[in-house]
């Protein structure tokens, strides 16, 4: 669940940074459901182009390691005209963004991010006394 809390978060502070209108802004289209398994739909669409569209599963319902996944597009205009998407996954290999506006990895961080993957933090033996 902190999965999704972390992709609401952002989407809320992407949606959010936007200039706020001096009229309130009508939602065109609205879908939210929850399913009993404590998977999600969640869509709307506004009159000045704003469009979310996202998904949440849960795998291995019911079972002793139960893993959330949501999965989503979010669009709109920036300011200058220029259109934005951004698509998203997260779950249990953390959140991963791609879309044209998703700034690129620097290559020294790609770097190290293949580092620690390969390296992954193994934790010290407790000594016995």
């Amino acid at each position: 669940m902190n999965t999704f809390l972390i992709v609401s978060l952002a989407m809320m502070a992407i949606t959010s940074a936007a200039v706020l209108p001096s009229q309130p802004i009508a939602i065109l289209r609205q879908v939210q459901d929850v399913t009993f398994d404590g998977g999600f739909v969640n869509q709307f669409e506004t009159e000045n182009g704003i469009s979310v569209n996202e998904k949440g599963i849960v795998k291995n319902a019911g079972s002793a390691n139960p893993i959330s996944e949501v999965t989503g597009t979010s669009s709109w205009t920036a300011p200058d005209g220029t259109p934005i998407e951004i698509k998203y996954i997260a779950n249990e290999n953390g959140a991963q963004f791609s879309g044209a506006s998703v700034p690129k990895i620097p290559p020294a961080i790609q770097r190290a991010l293949e580092w620690i993957q390969a390296h992954p933090y193994v934790e010290p033996a407790q000594k016995k006394f």
